[in-house]
């Protein structure tokens, strides 16, 4: 049988793959050679399912920096089409620009390439919340949360769709679902103490909103509902109107998944980029502000608000020469712009009598102006 063997390894067919090796070794060659042939039949020549098609925005008619973003973020998902990063930025590029139908059918594909991952049917519930309304949305993170039990963000806007609808008992519900997966999260603290201070039990929201406002001093939606508390338990003083004051119209804050913090800054359009470059000279980054801000006006190269701002950054700068170029470049645009004529005076009044005569209208042109952050 050994001998058998021996010939049948031997065959011109498999003797390359085995060379004269010692017939044991030949042997132990055609075993490996069966394991791989069977492997290859069995996984590796199957043919990989394709990924879903990546989502194209088509022939729409929106801000040409929101193109410019949208179509960079397509390229790269093009490129690579199963990795979960890239192709989540394209969806939040989608989402973040308020196109929401095209975010959704990219959060669907991310769910069809990751269906373990809760993030993107709870991207997609969010899509349909705000396309089709609250019992939509509501049923959609309903699906969610029964696949996800554990996914903190989908319980929390649950809770927050039931307070609106006045269900103090299903968002008493939600929450305590929502702070079983994430205990520590201050925006479902405070969710619970709003619950608290509906259901007339103002001392532990009290309680609860200290905690929150201390650890979260930025938190505009808790300052307000703690300024609420205090009137509820009787102290209505300054301090009570103060917090009202700051927190009104504040929106509550939301259990996020981390990845979600992306979303805000894949905002683009001419209204997130003058936002950002006068952010950024405000922050004392003028240097920064020029960039964004020059970026703004190649694609809208008529704005004189835009000239405005760019203006003041390469004030800020040091470039006097070149804001008093573009204040002047805006000052042409909008002759009818106070503004204009007065942060043009204000920059002449600083550079001096030489400002009198400014060099010739250089490429820039007039962000918005900084107090319209």
């Amino acid at each position: 049988m050994l001998s058998g063997m021996h010939q049948q390894t031997d065959s011109p067919a498999i003797r390359p793959f085995l060379g004269t090796a010692h017939p044991f070794a030949q042997r132990a060659g055609l075993v490996v050679l069966v394991a791989v042939t069977i492997l290859c039949g069995s996984v590796s020549c199957t043919p990989s399912k394709p990924p879903p098609p990546i989502t194209r925005p088509g022939n729409i008619d929106i801000d040409p920096l929101i193109m410019a973003r949208i179509n960079d973020e397509v390229r790269k998902a093009t490129a690579a089409p199963k990795d979960s990063e890239i192709r989540s930025r394209l969806a939040f590029a989608y989402d973040a620009n308020g196109l929401l139908e095209l975010a959704k059918k990219e959060y669907v594909a991310l769910s069809q390439l990751f269906p373990n991952d809760p993030l993107w049917p709870y991207r997609t519930a969010l899509c349909e919340l705000d396309a089709a309304g609250a019992q939509a949305g509501r049923t959609a993170l309903a699906a969610v949360t029964d696949r996800f039990p554990n996914f903190g963000p989908a319980w929390h806007r649950l809770a927050l769709l039931w307070l609106d609808e006045g269900d103090l008992a299903a968002a008493r519900n939600a929450i305590d679902r929502c702070l079983a997966a994430s205990p520590l999260s201050l925006p479902a603290k405070t969710t619970l103490a709003d619950i608290h201070l509906r259901e007339g039990n103002a001392e532990s929201a009290v309680t609860m909103l200290e905690e929150v406002t201390r650890a979260a001093t930025d938190d505009r939606h808790a300052r307000f509902l703690l300024g609420r508390a205090y009137q509820r338990v009787g102290r209505d003083d300054a301090v009570a109107e103060v917090l009202l004051s700051e927190g009104a119209g504040a929106d509550a804050r939301l259990v996020e998944d981390p990845r979600e913090q992306l979303i805000p800054r894949m905002r683009t359009g001419l209204s997130a980029e003058v936002d950002r470059g006068i952010a950024l000279l405000q922050a004392g980054r003028a240097a920064d502000s020029v960039r964004v801000l020059e970026a703004a006006l190649r694609s809208h190269p008529s704005d004189a608000n835009i000239m405005l701002n760019l203006a003041q950054a390469r004030a800020q700068a040091g470039d006097s020469r070149g804001a008093l170029a573009t204040i002047a470049n805006a000052a042409e645009t909008d002759p009818k712009n106070f503004r204009v004529h007065l942060v043009r005076a204000i920059l002449e009044l600083a550079a001096g009598d030489a400002a009198l005569n400014p060099p010739a209208s250089t490429p820039g042109g007039t962000p918005r102006e900084l107090t319209e952050a």
